[in-house]
């Protein structure tokens, strides 16, 4: 254990002994003042929530009482406006109330009346009428609040029966509401009654509640009561939030006060002892340790030239520090150089890599032109001899040559597909350059396919809005490229989906000298490919559709189409998520 550790506990010990007697005091009291903070808050709490009670029996009493009563279900029968102005109108001062509905089961309204100069405003009753019925489903009466441009209002309803009903058990005839605006006068007889001011009380969200708990639990100085405005659906509008001063705060802030004075009178005598040898011995002794630990002599700089232990080790710090910068540099150094050396074998394999992959598809291409030339004599006289017997088995009804003869035309047309696409790869035509916008090409090839899109079940979207450009393409090339990329997708979707279309310009570092390039984007939500298969889709004969006749240079021959308009193709495929061919081409002008 250091030394600096062994002076710490015994100057910790020493002050744990000085001050445990004054803690335990404070906590006496403290534990004393909460209790008292505890009893107050209840006793706060229950007489608020008595006196808002008191508030509201009044309109709940006058929501209940007119109700049961023969005269308000002939109102709602005859709608005898006189009557109600000589009951309801009368009864809101009466009752304390400020407005009140009558409807009848159909929710058309019977009669209406405010005294708040608000005619239009609260001429129906401010929540969805289509909500009535809900509010009495279980219950026949209701209690909740809105919110109106002049506050928030509450309001009690309940269910219109005849006088002999007061158990409410026949059918309601119609649907009574009174409500009363909590507004700044009635705020203010609420803050009389239970002897605060009105700035103690407001309005606030949950999250406002929360945080005024939250700081009031802290403090302790004044209670909080909260009040949950529930609306008609149950949920909370706003918390009427209702602040008082507490005398305990005072209580047990003055004897904190007081003890924490007399803790800092001797505490501070201690700390000065216990400071100075600090500063004279551990104080130097921290900064070498510092400055070892984080390799900064900045912590120890002020004691260079001191003549004292403490300086002869300071010295031998900064010594120690500069030979290391030495050896760093030069590690540093030979770590650059050994990057360099691998980032430069990594290109020349990646060229050389390149250069076989060249070599490969050159060679293949010169094997294909002449395998094509010496296959296409013996396929095209296979093909006369199955036309020959098929003429001659005109007549015969033996169905079994039929069906060999036919297997041979289309085993032979097909063998003559895959030397055409062969020839197409090893020697691709001129092409023929023409300046065209991408979406005119692209809709003449969607229109070739589109009985068999609609057929296969796939929405067709395209997105051709970005403006409008041209690019230079041989057109019959570029429509195979994009044949190609759409018969791939609906393959990929044989159970339908979405294929989408979409043109855009965008500028690729590095390609077409930061120019903006066309971009011809094609997804599906197919079945997508593993990377396995997605690292070899551009190798000639590769498929993955062996079983569906596929060849594997539809993406070879269309990157060779691409490539030879100065482009680019991309596919980027996720398994289970479908596929994306991307086509770059230089933007043309016009």
């Amino acid at each position: 254990m250091s030394l600096k550790k062994k002076f710490i506990i015994l100057s910790v010990v020493m002050f744990a002994v000085l001050i445990s007697g004054f803690f335990t005091q404070a906590f006496l009291e403290y534990r004393k003042a909460s209790l008292i903070y505890e009893a107050e808050t209840k006793e706060n709490s229950i007489a608020i929530e008595g006196i808002l009670k008191l508030k509201s029996s009044s309109l709940e009493g006058y929501a209940y009482d007119y109700t049961y009563w023969d005269e308000m279900v002939d109102l709602i029968n005859k709608k005898d406006e006189n009557w109600a102005k000589n009951n309801l109108d009368a009864s809101l001062d009466t009752y304390d109330a400020n407005a009140d509905w009558v409807y009848s089961t159909d929710l058309d309204l019977i009669y209406s009346v405010n005294n708040l100069g608000s005619e239009g405003a609260l001429k129906e009753i401010p929540i969805d009428k289509t909500s009535v019925k809900q509010l009495f489903a279980k219950n026949k009466f209701c209690h909740f609040f809105v919110k109106t441009e002049s506050g928030f209002m509450e309001i009690y309803g309940a269910t219109v029966h005849p006088s002999n009903d007061h158990e409410r058990k026949t059918a309601p005839r119609g649907y009574f509401f009174t409500g009363r605006l909590w507004d700044e006068d009635f705020i203010k007889e609420i803050s009389e009654f239970i002897g605060v001011s009105v700035k103690d009380i407001a309005f606030n969200t949950a999250a406002e509640t929360q945080k005024i708990t939250q700081k009031f639990n802290e403090l302790k100085n004044k209670t909080l009561f909260s009040y949950a405005f529930e609306g008609w659906d149950g949920n909370t509008l706003a918390f009427f939030n209702i602040t008082k001063p507490l005398e305990s705060y005072l209580v047990y802030t003055k004897l904190i006060h007081q003890n924490f004075i007399f803790i800092v009178i001797a505490s501070s005598l201690f700390f000065v002892g216990w400071l100075c040898v600090l500063l004279w011995f551990f104080g130097p002794l921290h900064a070498l340790s510092l400055a070892l630990a984080q390799q900064n002599t900045s912590y120890i700089n002020k004691f260079r030239k001191d003549i004292s232990e403490f300086g002869n080790i300071t010295r031998l710090i900064f010594d120690f520090f500069e030979q290391r910068l030495v050896l760093v540099n030069q590690i540093k150094e030979r770590q650059k150089a050994e990057e360099g050396l691998k980032k430069a074998y990594e290109e020349l394999k990646k060229t050389q890599n390149e250069l076989v992959q060249t070599e490969k598809i050159s060679a293949l291409g010169r094997f294909s032109l002449g395998a094509a030339h010496e296959i296409k004599n013996p396929l095209a006289i296979i093909l006369s001899g199955a036309e020959f017997l098929e003429s001659q088995n005109k007549c015969s009804q033996d169905e079994d040559i039929k069906t060999a003869v036919a297997k041979i035309k289309d085993s032979v047309s097909r063998a003559d597909r895959i030397l055409q696409s062969l020839l197409k790869f090893a020697r691709p035509s001129e092409l023929k350059i023409e300046t065209v916008k991408p979406e005119t090409f692209i809709n003449e090839t969607i229109f070739m396919l589109a009985y068999k899109i609609n057929q296969a079940g796939i929405k067709l979207v395209t997105d051709f809005s970005q403006g409008s450009f041209y690019i230079a393409i041989d057109k019959n090339q570029m429509q195979q490229v994009i044949l190609n990329a759409m018969f791939n997708a609906m393959e990929a979707m044989p159970s339908g989906g979405v294929l989408n279309i979409r043109v855009y310009q965008l500028v690729i570092p590095g390609v077409f000298d930061d120019k903006p390039a066309c971009v011809i984007e094609i997804t599906d939500s197919g079945m997508g490919m593993s990377p396995e298969v997605l690292a070899r889709v551009f190798e000639p004969f590769f498929t993955s559709k062996r079983d569906r006749a596929g060849t594997g240079l539809g993406l070879s021959i269309s990157k060779s189409i691409v490539k030879n308009h100065s482009g680019d193709l991309l596919v980027d495929s996720k398994l289970g998520k479908g596929t994306t061919v991307k086509i770059v081409l230089p933007i043309a002008k016009s």
